[in-house]
């Protein structure tokens, strides 16, 4: 296990506690989780590049081909990429904005490895800072910003 300094440590919980908080704001109407057969074997890397994946699959499924592939639009997500306080079981979390219709579906028949989506409504999960529990360290790239698509952040 790495040591950290308490500034590292207090850097940390800032960061959750600002991304929760942020979150809140956005007023994301669900909360997900997507897993792996075989977490431990799971690179980041490769989960980054599902959870784009995914966020592209999910978003054509709803707003259609062409509204993605040509006009670029994505249904509002915001994905996570965690390997459990062990480091031992990669999965994604994910918030998201839209009518979510066979991601299930969708995950096990894309998606290498794939075991299951669990997707809840987030008003009673409130599960806004539960994305950046595993903020454990200032180089934990956690947030996947090429699964992530905020129109209104866009110029």
């Amino acid at each position: 296990m790495k040591f950290k300094t308490s500034y590292e440590v207090e850097t940390c919980q800032s960061m959750k506690d600002a991304v929760g908080e942020w979150i809140t704001t956005q007023r994301f109407p669900l909360f997900g989780t997507a897993t792996y057969r075989h977490p431990h074997h799971i690179r980041v890397e490769k989960a980054h590049r599902d959870a784009s994946h995914f966020t592209r699959l999910l978003s054509r499924k709803v707003l259609g081909k062409h509204t993605v592939d040509r006009q670029g639009k994505y249904l509002t997500t915001m994905m996570f990429v965690e390997q459990g306080k062990d480091r031992n079981n990669t999965h994604i979390h994910f918030f998201i904005k839209g009518i979510i219709y066979n991601a299930n579906r969708i995950w096990k028949s894309k998606i290498d490895n794939a075991l299951d989506v669990m997707i809840l409504d987030e008003r009673e999960a409130e599960r806004r800072t539960y994305t950046m529990k595993e903020q454990l360290a200032l180089d934990d790239e956690i947030i996947s910003p090429k699964a992530c698509f905020l129109p209104h952040l866009i110029p």
